[in-house]
C-alpha cells in the first residue's frame, strides 16, 4: 500500500556498527542518514551496543557492553545520561510503561524509572547470563544462559513486583544422555 510505502520512508532505524558507533539509517533504503561523523555517536572505547529501545518520543536508551546503559537524544544524537548498575555487558533491553528493564551478564535484572532515570529495583534469580526480556500484558518474561525462563509481575506504574515462577528448558547432552539447562537466548510472550 502507499500510505505503508510512506511510513516505511519516514521512519529510521539506529542501528549500533561493529566498530561500536551508532548511525541512523533510512528504513527505506538502508542509507545512512548523515555522512558526518559528528552526527553519529562515537564509539565509547571497545564498548559495542547489544541492544536498544526507544523510550518516549525522545528518548534512545542503549544497553552497552561495558556494563553501562546510555541514553541518547533521538533527534540531537545528544547523550543524556550514563549510568552503570550492572557489573557484567547489559545484553538486553525492555520497556513497560514508565518502567526500563536491563538485564545483564551479572545475572541481574535491574528496573528503572524512565521518567526519572533512576534505578528502581533489582530482579534476582537467574544462575546465569540473562539474555533476553519480554514484557507482555503487563509482565516481564526474562530468559538466560541458565535455561530459565521466568516471569515477573509489573504490578502497576508505582511498585514493581517480582513472581518468578521458573520454566527450564532443557536439551539432551550429547555425552551422558542426560537432560541439562538449555542456553536461551530469545523469547517473545
Amino acid at each position: 500500500r502507499a500510505a505503508d510505502a510512506a511510513d516505511v520512508t519516514a521512519l529510521s532505524v539506529w542501528v549500533g556498527e561493529q566498530d561500536g558507533t551508532i548511525r541512523v539509517r533510512n528504513a527505506a533504503n538502508g542509507a545512512y542518514t548523515s555522512k558526518k561523523p559528528e552526527q553519529w555517536i562515537a564509539a565509547v572505547g571497545r564498548a559495542y551496543v547489544a541492544a536498544m529501545v526507544q523510550v518516549g518520543e525522545h528518548e534512545m536508551w542503549c544497553a552497552y557492553s561495558d556494563g553501562y546503559l546510555r541514553a541518547y537524544d533521538v533527534e540531537t544524537k545528544e547523550k543524556l545520561f550514563e549510568k552503570k548498575k550492572h557489573v557484567g555487558s547489559v545484553t538486553c533491553i525492555a520497556t513497560c510503561g514508565d518502567y526500563v528493564f536491563t538485564g545483564s551478564e551479572d545475572f541481574k535484572i535491574i528496573a528503572w524509572k524512565a521518567s526519572t532515570k533512576a534505578m528502581v529495583t533489582a530482579f534476582l534469580g537467574h544462575k546465569n547470563h540473562v539474555k533476553a526480556l519480554h514484557v507482555h500484558e503487563g509482565r516481564l518474561y526474562s530468559a538466560g544462559a541458565d535455561g530459565v525462563v521466568r516471569c515477573w509481575s509489573v504490578k502497576d506504574e508505582s511498585e514493581v513486583v517480582s513472581h518468578p515462577f521458573p520454566l527450564v528448558i532443557t536439551a539432551k547432552s550429547a555425552n551422558t544422555g542426560k537432560a541439562i539447562p538449555a542456553d536461551v537466548s530469545a523469547l517473545h510472550a
